[in-house]
C-alpha cells in the first residue's frame, strides 16, 4: 500500500496553490478614486483651500478636447469650497498636451476658477501627482479598488476542494482512513480475539 508522509502532502498542497495562482488572472480594478487637495494661491488666486473626491468605474480616458469631463458638485463624492449649481460644473478635467499636461479646473463658491496642472497621463494611472509653480499648488492621488476576478475565485475554490479531499483520502492516521479493513494491520489485542488466530494457536499446540 502506498504511503505518503505528511510533509510530502503539505509540499504538494503548497505547490498546487501556487500553480493555480499562476494560471489565472488575479485581480481587476473595479473603481478608480481621484482625491484632490490644493490652494488657490497662484497669481490672481483667492487663497481658498480646495478639495474634492471623485470615484468612477474606470480611469478618465484621454481626450484632445479641452475640458473633456465636467462634473457638477452633486456628482462628486465630496467637495470643499466648490461651486454648487445644477448647471455649472464644479470640476473640469482636461488634457492639454505635453506642454501643459493634465489639468483640473476647480470652480469655487465665489465663482473663481483655479487651474492645477499635473504631468501628462496622471489621470490614467495610480499614483500621487503634484501641481507646481507657476500653477496653483495641489496634490492629486489616483487610487484603485481591486477585487479578485470571479473566475479566479471559482478556480481557487475548485482546486482547494480537490486538495482537501485528496489530503483526507491519503493522510495517514486519520480515523476515516483506518476504519477500512485494508487500512493496515490490526492491533495485537484485536488479532488475539480473532477466530483465525485462536485456531492457529490450537493447531500449533497440537503439533508440538
Amino acid at each position: 500500500m502506498l504511503s505518503i508522509s505528511p510533509k510530502a502532502i503539505y509540499v504538494l498542497v503548497i505547490c498546487a496553490v501556487f500553480t493555480l495562482l499562476a494560471m489565472v488572472p488575479v485581480v481587476r480594478a473595479d473603481s478608480v478614486t481621484y482625491t484632490f487637495t490644493g490652494t488657490s494661491n497662484a497669481l490672481g488666486g483667492d487663497g481658498l483651500s480646495l478639495a474634492f473626491q471623485y470615484t468612477t468605474s474606470g480611469f478618465i480616458e484621454p481626450n484632445p478636447a479641452s475640458f473633456f469631463l465636467r462634473l457638477l458638485a452633486s456628482q462628486l463624492d465630496s467637495c470643499t469650497n466648490c461651486q454648487v449649481s445644477s448647471t455649472l460644473p464644479a470640476i473640469a478635467f482636461s488634457e492639454q498636451g505635453p506642454t501643459f499636461g493634465d489639468q483640473i479646473q476647480f470652480n469655487d463658491y465665489t465663482g473663481h476658477g483655479s487651474v492645477f496642472a499635473f504631468r501628462l497621463g496622471a489621470f490614467e494611472a495610480p499614483g500621487t501627482y503634484f501641481s507646481p509653480d507657476p500653477w496653483n499648488s495641489g496634490t492629486l492621488v489616483v487610487s484603485t479598488v481591486v477585487t479578485p476576478e470571479p473566475t479566479t475565485l471559482f478556480l481557487l475554490g475548485i482546486g482547494s476542494s480537490w486538495l482537501f479531499l485528496l489530503v483526507r483520502r491519503i493522510a495517514p492516521g486519520s480515523a476515516r482512513a483506518c476504519s477500512r479493513p485494508d487500512c493496515g494491520p490490526a492491533p495485537t489485542a484485536q488479532r488475539e480475539k480473532s477466530p483465525h488466530f485462536m485456531r492457529f494457536v490450537v493447531d500449533f499446540d497440537s503439533q508440538t
